[in-house]
């Protein structure tokens, strides 16, 4: 079997800039650009620069497979909507990882296992993992743990599963949304060590109808100006920016630190 290597772009936030699209083609002229997306292959030869810095400055999210037993997903978070503090327990070295940017935290998933040697379809595959940084970005953590899960069995994690002590279990895992499961199947996450989690695993909250408009009276003018602008000027997900800033400055967060209490001394082996 030959090599194959894919990366995959996509923006959420906003359009890509003829800036942006020319930097693009810079690094290949095989390079795919659409105007929220880009899309790069390889049989011989990589990428010619950081994956992660060309996700900084044009994009949101990443999907790297290759062939050769790699698949990795990275998120791009604003800094300023995202608590590290909440992310930190589920970090396993070079498996699991949170690299800060000057306005980023990009969220990491880099997964090496025998599973992944295996054919890759030609066909993007990124579209269905998208919706995973919204989740993160309303405090969902399910990801970080199927990741976790799925780390017990990744040649880059220098962790046996015995060592691997058990991160916050988040609520919902019973239920998992579409990107989820999307995630759980391109990754291959053992379905009998979701079930068994799933036991652990608080039910999903209720919607509770929030005070936005108290909320929005906080902030300044300058501040409704710009949102205004950024949405006038097409970037297509301001409004969720806009409500993760408020539900992090204004909504409470003491019930999401109670559904997060792990299972002190549990490991992955056990």
């Amino acid at each position: 079997m030959s090599e194959y290597q894919v990366y995959e772009f996509q923006a959420i936030d906003r359009f890509l800039s003829s800036d942006d699209k020319a930097y693009l083609h810079s690094l290949s002229s095989r390079a795919q650009v659409g105007a929220t997306s880009a899309r790069f292959t390889y049989r011989f030869g990589d990428f010619r620069t950081k994956p992660e810095e060309v996700l900084d400055r044009c994009f949101d999210v990443m999907l790297y497979v290759a062939n050769f037993g790699v698949r990795r997903l990275v998120i791009r978070l604003p800094k300023e909507l995202v608590k590290m503090s909440k992310l930190e327990p589920y970090e396993i070295p070079y498996t699991i990882t949170f690299e800060e940017t000057p306005r980023s935290i990009l969220v990491d998933l880099n997964l090496v296992c025998e599973d992944y040697y295996t054919w890759i379809e030609e066909e993007p595959m990124l579209s269905s993992l998208v919706s995973l940084r919204e989740e993160l970005l309303r405090g969902d953590l399910r990801l970080l743990y199927l990741a976790w899960l799925r780390s017990g069995n990744s040649e880059e994690s220098p962790l046996s599963p015995d060592a691997m002590l058990e991160p916050p279990v988040p609520a919902g895992l019973q239920q998992l949304s579409t990107g989820l499961k999307a995630f759980a199947e391109l990754f291959v996450v053992d379905e009998d060590l979701i079930a068994a989690a799933a036991e652990e695993s608080a039910a999903g909250s209720e919607e509770v109808e929030e005070p936005l408009e108290k909320w929005l009276a906080e902030l300044t003018t300058e501040e409704h100006i710009e949102y205004l602008l950024r949405a006038m000027r097409g970037e297509t997900h301001v409004g969720q920016e806009l409500l993760q800033r408020l539900r992090f400055e204004f909504g409470s967060e003491a019930d999401e630190e109670e559904e997060l209490e792990g299972l002190p001394g549990r490991s992955l082996g056990d």
